[in-house]
């Protein structure tokens, strides 16, 4: 099963462009696993280099074609771009570029990225797409059909020289959509990091909620919303007013984990 941590499909109308959607399953897709969905590569000499494993997991074969964008995250998700100072598709091999996996069958997709050295020290990222070569129907807009072309983006960072992140907590706040509480990380940094969240939330001294979220882009330089949800087995719902979210960012490093604790106000508002 794809288990993507971004997911695009391309609605294509027969008279309009190409639309991107976000966080979209279709059952099509099943038969097609893709791994690892974050690639992370430390250059030597200038060059870097990963691998994507595709299986066909269907009883049925499967065409793709892969191709790679520069890409960000922005302070709500993941945003491909046009272009970008960071961006690695000017330096990034791979083969092959398009393929036919066939039932049971696994192929691999390999990723060589060899950097200038007029490009110096930096983190320069792409997102892979592995896409269907074939159209999926989707139904009916009016009197135009509608398709669907399904890809699944794995994110590339390789890093050149002495980077590091450098993370900051700022604030916390509940959103007003869903109720979960965004906790907005700064990352003053030259590379990215994927900080999992533990966490509790105090209220006159006495813990009344806490948990644990997993893994969330930080880009370099950029911010991000890390979502918790203070509400899942919460019952009876917490009181309103202000508590204290406290608890400890971890991420890994060149193979070592690294934390920051933080504690921050944050308002819950009546229901």
């Amino acid at each position: 099963m794809f288990s993507p941590r971004w997911l695009a499909v391309a609605l294509r109308p027969l008279t309009s462009a190409v639309v991107a959607l976000g966080a979209v399953g279709f059952p099509a897709l099943a038969q097609l696993s893709v791994s690892p969905l974050v690639i992370e590569s430390t250059a030597s000499q200038g060059q870097g280099q990963g691998v994507i494993i595709l299986s066909n997991t269907g009883e049925t074969p499967t065409r793709l074609r892969v191709y790679a964008e520069p890409f960000t995250y922005g302070r709500d998700g993941l945003e491909v771009l046009t272009e970008s100072d960071q961006d690695l598709t000017p330096y990034l091999l791979f083969s092959p570029r398009e393929l036919v996996i066939e039932p049971g069958q696994t192929r691999m997709v390999r990723l060589a990225a060899r950097l200038l050295p007029s490009l110096g020290e930096g983190e320069f990222r792409a997102i892979v797409f592995t896409e269907s070569l074939e159209t999926m129907p989707f139904g009916t807009d009016g009197n135009v059909t509608v398709g669907i072309i399904p890809r699944v983006g794995v994110t590339m960072y390789v890093r050149q020289g002495n980077v590091a992140p450098a993370l900051e907590v700022l604030s916390a706040t509940v959103q007003p959509e869903d109720g979960r509480i965004a906790l907005l990380v700064a990352n003053a940094g030259d590379a990215t990091a994927r900080p999992a969240v533990n966490w509790a939330l105090v209220h006159n001294g006495t813990t009344q909620a806490s948990g644990r979220e997993g893994e969330t882009t930080v880009i370099a330089g950029g911010d991000r919303n890390l979502m918790i949800d203070h509400t899942a087995n919460q019952e009876p719902p917490l009181a309103p007013g202000t508590y204290t979210l406290s608890g400890t960012l971890t991420w890994t490093l060149d193979n070592r984990q690294e934390t920051l604790p933080f504690s921050v106000p944050v308002t819950l508002p009546a229901p």
